[in-house]
């Protein structure tokens, strides 16, 4: 199923079970500094204390999205505080490029995407061009 086809089933779930007081939101969880992915960054090249490296650009926040905000964000969604919410689409995303551009975390790099004038998506490569200023 699509993501667009669950947050469709998500709010009508919501509105078919919420007279029975039942509560049904999602979670879209975005691209999270787990282990595996600092390993597979690791292996793209980038140093071992790249995450504490990042250009403003890659983590405006000023760190990554991890498994624990994860769980926090979850926590809040099954607790009492959250009861009057329910059809909810909640995008956990620290921000929308992490994770979809390869070695993006790397500073000095700037992005560069075909226009939609030049693109077909019949022989469209989606991955995004990088080149170093």
């Amino acid at each position: 199923m699509s993501k667009g086809g669950l947050m469709t089933m998500t709010r009508n779930l919501a509105d078919a079970l919420g007279p029975d007081h039942v509560r049904v939101n999602q979670l879209n969880i975005g691209w999270t500094l787990t282990e595996n992915e600092y390993a597979v960054k690791l292996s793209d090249g980038l140093p071992p204390d790249w995450p504490e490296q990042l250009p403003a650009c890659a983590a405006p926040s000023g760190r990554l999205l991890t498994p624990e905000d994860i769980a926090a964000a979850a926590l809040y969604w099954v607790s009492p505080e959250s009861r009057p919410v329910s059809g909810t689409v909640a995008d956990l995303e620290q921000y929308p490029i992490i994770g979809r551009i390869p070695n993006q975390e790397l500073s000095g790099n700037e992005v560069s995407f075909v226009s939609s004038a030049e693109f077909n998506p019949v022989t469209a490569d989606l991955s995004p061009t990088l080149s170093p200023k």
